[in-house]
């Protein structure tokens, strides 16, 4: 008998939100459960939308990485490349790159961000040989930053390093960068602060799955190009994209308006990669166009461009 008392709870615990966070999230947990009550209720089998994304998704888990699903390129889809699925991929890394995605306090950091470092973790503690955990983030132009006690900026990628600490992670296995304030400085200063010097070949990248799009198309772009122009070769680096998972992070609307602005970010870089056939192209053209680099937009950093609450609350 289908009991009532438990779904009317679950839809109470759905409302709920999630202390300091500032938006309304839903408890993966009690999804769950609810989907499985709704269905119990009815003698038709649960074949909706929702089941159909879950059941798409399900192929993409890699076992053992916590929340983790495998990524790939369309374009690596479509040549038949994709092995993403393999886990042993994942056990063989030079460095796991997790990209920060903003702060709820000096201290704390949203549940979308405890989940890329909890991937990122569990992808480290996979590894044969040692591996370290690159946080990448200095803050944001859509929010102030967050101040330690002694008047010091927390930059994201602190905070990130912090959860790390607090989970078990020896400090001589993470690195952070500070220097970038968007997905695209993420790839660009990963790139030359880090992936360069440091010789490195085989990387995965981590971030939320409704991010991976777009930081997946600017991290293939980027090493791509600094891999043939560099080592010619445009496959020197192995990039491997890790998503963590978006189930139970945000409500359904918020998700929705935040992976449509994913959307057309993601198209406005493809095409302007259309014309960077250099790393001097690229470096003229971040440090003297993007907002978040170029000494003649300096004025427009911390200008607030964003007028949804609802996305701005995913930052």
């Amino acid at each position: 008998m289908f009991q009532f008392h438990k779904f009317f709870k679950m839809l109470g615990r759905l409302a709920a939100y999630r202390p300091g966070s500032g938006i309304r999230v839903l408890a993966a947990t009690s999804r769950r459960q609810l989907a499985r009550l709704s269905c119990s209720a009815s003698s038709n089998k649960c074949n909706g939308n929702h089941v159909a994304s879950a059941n798409h998704a399900s192929t993409r888990v890699l076992p053992g990485v916590t929340w983790g699903l495998a990524y790939h390129e369309p374009s690596a889809e479509a040549n038949g490349l994709d092995d993403s699925s393999d886990l042993e991929r994942y056990k063989s890394l030079d460095a796991i790159v997790v990209l920060a995605g903003g702060q709820t306090g000096p201290d704390s950091i949203p549940v979308w961000v405890e989940r890329r470092l909890d991937t990122a973790l569990s992808l480290q503690r996979l590894q044969r040989q040692p591996c370290p955990i690159l946080s990448l983030g200095g803050g944001t132009p859509h929010k102030g930053p967050y101040l330690d006690t002694a008047g010091f900026v927390v930059h994201e990628s602190t905070a990130c390093a912090r959860y790390l600490l607090q989970r078990g992670a020896a400090a001589d296995h993470l690195l952070k960068e500070v220097s970038s304030y968007d997905t695209v400085g993420n790839a660009y200063f990963s790139l030359t602060i880090h992936a360069v010097p440091a010789g490195w070949r085989r990387l995965a990248v981590v971030t939320s799955d409704f991010h991976m799009p777009r930081t997946a198309a600017l991290f293939a772009s980027m090493y791509g190009l600094a891999g043939r122009e560099l080592y010619g070769d445009p496959r020197r680096f192995e990039l491997m994209f890790v998503a963590a998972t978006d189930e139970g992070i945000f409500e359904h609307e918020v998700l929705n308006i935040r992976k449509s602005k994913e959307d057309a970010s993601r198209a406005a870089w493809l095409h302007t990669a259309e014309g960077l056939t250099s790393l001097r192209d690229l470096h003229t053209w971040l440090h003297g166009t993007h907002l978040c680099y170029s000494v003649s937009r300096q004025h427009e950093f911390g200008v607030q461009q964003i007028t949804d609450s609802k996305l701005l609350a995913s930052y």
